[in-house]
């Protein structure tokens, strides 16, 4: 919820400048190179800017954790356009490489780059992601979401998919990859077409692969245990673990105490995730991303989006309390790109007032006692009338909406569930915030970093995955020579047994190596390896791990 108590602008400008940030000193303090990493977090509020992290103070009448982080600004651009989406942002601070917008974890077109782009990949072969790298070097892996864990921000550290949309793939992707600790939502993906998965909270998830895997059993066969609910996660002591806790994606965090009180949030899932991945010895690779930033900026709904950033606050809170005393662990935090344009001041002309002395009530008192999302109001309240609708507005956002009229309340109710239409109307009505549009932008975001060698400066998304490989003591180029061999190059023999077209087979000199998995098969035998077969369709073409390749010969 954001019932939160204001105590006014002095006492926070007091707070902003007396109070050091939790990383402050302590990122300075060990900031110097000759410190080694042991472990690297990675967090991504997906879809901000500094306006978010500008209001979130506001709101919270406090400093944030990413407060005095900041040491830097990241560019954003994919390699067919000057603003990205998720799938093409993660891959570039993923893997190093640009893509084109939609691609995940390989490279990108080259019929429609950006003037001057010179792809450093090869088009749609994969490359290697950070997580990848580290789970080489023996370190353990973890990736930590609010929406579906197959979202194109986690798919692009963990899968090599030509289409973000394929999430049937990118989770046979994500199951074969041994990842450690993964939480968010999304168990439909692990579940055939026509079968149900009962939670444990007596909720029935439906599958949607269309590739008859169960993959929820190869998890369990492979020894990892599998959580559903809130209590499940807080009961783990070791993994590795899946944590998956709704079939779609997770609730707001300002809707999930009404909707699903059974969900974590996302510090519990970061906590719990820090926990257990830092029980390995050779440190580890995690990644946390506040999905839902974005979609509150997409629908212009500034109470949902403000909630989502300070609960990823939250987060970020727990890595920062986890990293001072460790002493030894890098965080970054980016957005992976802009979205929704949001600015606190818009047109004079629609002001009411003097522009120039708005008071810190305007901006607050329209979302600072927001319970549930605007969607969620006016789903919840379609239908009923003007007056029902005032009140609702009221008990669930708070007194400031008393001053809502009948007639504004039935303008409303005539744009339905259209929550964007809505969204647009009580922004100019009843708010002092201004948007740009209702996708992403293509400016610059800020980054926030804390401990030792965290970078300074401004730097392309790209480089924070040369950042994480540096820090963690392994080259990304390297690492894609070794997990993605070109078989038709060494084997232009091989053959594919598509009889089953939904799950196609490698043959090689006797060896059968299932698509999309991390298992070589010869005779009776069949055995793991370090990586996954990744089949390019745009290309037609496989690739196999080089451990697979010295297997073969």
């Amino acid at each position: 919820m954001l019932k939160r108590v204001i105590t006014g602008f002095i006492v926070l400008v007091v707070l902003l400048f007396t109070n050091p940030a939790p990383g402050a000193s302590g990122g300075d303090r060990i900031s110097g190179k000759s410190v080694p990493v042991r472990n690297v977090i990675v967090m991504v509020p997906d879809g901000c800017a500094q306006s978010v992290q500008t209001l979130a103070r506001w709101i919270k009448g406090d400093r944030l954790h990413v407060d005095g982080l900041n040491t830097g600004t990241v560019t954003t651009h994919a390699a067919d356009s000057v603003i990205t989406d998720s799938a093409a942002a993660a891959t570039a601070f993923a893997t190093g490489h640009k893509t084109t917008n939609g691609f995940i974890g390989i490279g990108p077109r080259t019929d429609a780059l950006l003037t001057g782009m010179e792809p450093t990949a090869a088009p749609y072969v994969p490359v290697a992601s950070v997580l990848e790298g580290a789970r080489l070097r023996g370190m353990a892996t973890g990736l930590v979401v609010t929406s579906r864990i197959t979202h194109a921000t986690a798919a692009a550290f963990a899968s090599h998919i030509d289409d973000r949309d394929n999430e049937n793939g990118i989770m046979e992707h994500m199951v074969y990859q041994g990842l450690d600790v993964v939480f968010g939502g999304g168990a439909r993906h692990l579940i055939p077409a026509g079968e149900n998965h009962t939670a444990s909270t007596g909720d029935t998830w439906p599958g949607s692969r269309t590739d008859g895997e169960n993959l929820l059993e190869v998890l369990q066969a492979r020894g990892y245990r599998f959580v559903d609910n809130r209590t499940g996660l807080g009961a783990l002591t070791r993994g590795p673990v899946w944590g998956l806790f709704d079939d779609s994606h997770l609730d707001p965090d300002i809707d999930r105490d009404d909707l699903h009180p059974s969900q974590p949030s996302i510090a519990e899932m970061t906590e719990k995730a820090i926990e257990l991945l830092s029980a390995d010895q050779e440190g580890f690779f995690l990644m946390v991303e506040g999905s839902q930033i974005d979609w509150a900026a997409h629908a212009h709904d500034p109470a949902y989006m403000v909630t989502e950033f300070l609960a990823f606050d939250d987060a970020v809170g727990k890595a920062l309390a986890f990293a001072e005393k460790d002493q030894r662990t890098l965080v970054l935090v980016f957005p992976d790109h802009n979205t929704g344009g949001l600015t606190i001041g818009r047109d004079q002309a629609e002001m009411s007032g003097a522009y120039d002395r708005i008071p810190v009530a305007a901006v607050i008192d329209p979302i600072k006692d927001a319970d549930i999302t605007l969607r969620t109001l006016l789903h919840r309240y379609a239908g009923a009338s003007p007056g029902a609708l005032r009140k609702a507005f009221v008990a669930h956002w708070g007194p400031y909406w008393n001053r809502m009229s009948g007639q504004q309340a039935a303008t409303l109710l005539r744009l339905g569930t259209d929550s964007e239409t809505a969204a647009r109307y009580i922004g100019e009505q009843f708010t002092a915030f201004g948007w740009t549009t209702h996708g992403h932008t293509g400016d610059d975001v800020p980054l926030w970093s804390f401990g030792p060698g965290r970078p300074v400066g401004t730097f392309d998304n790209t480089a924070l995955a040369g950042i994480v490989a540096d820090a963690l003591g392994f080259d990304l180029g390297r690492i894609s020579r070794q997990l993605f061999v070109d078989v038709a190059a060494r084997f232009p023999q091989f053959e594919v047994d598509d009889e089953d077209p939904a799950n196609p087979v490698l043959k090689i000199n006797g060896y059968r190596l299932p698509v999309s998995k991390d298992i070589v098969e010869t005779g009776t035998r069949r055995e793991r390896i370090g990586g996954i077969v990744v089949h390019a369709p745009m290309i037609d073409r496989f690739f196999i791990p080089a451990e697979a390749e010295r297997m073969i010969r």
